[in-house]
């Protein structure tokens, strides 16, 4: 086993944890506790993506909307300009 394999105990079967015993199960309660760490640090970063993700899809949906509503004014820009040319012409 590599030296951060052998340090790494919750990569330890029960095996290597009955192997290296000592008094009242520590190393069980060691590998449980960098277990738990290990899962608390790993949902962490996941939220952290998937709020990266929300923001980002939000920026996306609000540059959309921007683009769409700049869309309609030059459309209704340029139909008032050909109304006042309409309106100049009788």
């Amino acid at each position: 086993m590599s030296s951060s394999a052998t340090n790494d105990i919750t990569k330890w079967s029960n095996e290597q944890l009955c192997e290296h015993d000592d008094d009242e199960d520590d190393l069980y309660k060691r590998k449980s506790t960098e277990c738990r760490c290990h899962m608390k640090a790993q949902k962490e970063v996941e939220h952290q993506r998937a709020e990266e993700e929300r923001s980002q899809l939000e920026e996306e949906f609000e540059e959309e909307e921007m683009a769409k509503v700049a869309k309609e004014r030059e459309a209704l820009k340029g139909q008032s300009e050909e109304e006042a040319e309409v309106d100049e012409s009788v």
